[in-house]
């Protein structure tokens, strides 16, 4: 198995990972009660999923796509569960 964290570097995923935190703004976040360093802790949990469960042979496009698609994806049910259970 390929370690993708250690092929790309860590300023990398700080790139990305600040690139997808940046959609969600300040408004929707504090109503899901969270901040911003909750989102970026998520992020990374999202990452290493992600590193685990890659496959290059079947995989239809580079690793940093699938990861940012499974970080931005695990980051809006974070925030919408959040969001559901306050309502």
């Amino acid at each position: 198995m390929i370690n993708w964290l250690e092929i790309i570097p860590e300023i990398e995923w700080q790139k990305i990972i600040n690139k997808i935190i940046s959609k969600y703004n300040n408004q929707m976040i504090l109503m899901a009660g969270l901040d911003k360093n909750d989102l970026k802790q998520e992020a990374y949990v999202y990452l290493m999923k992600a590193c685990h469960n890659y496959n290059p042979q079947k995989a239809k496009g580079k690793f940093t796509t699938y990861a940012w698609i499974y970080i931005y994806h695990g980051l809006n049910k974070l925030v919408f569960d959040h969001c559901s259970k306050l309502s």
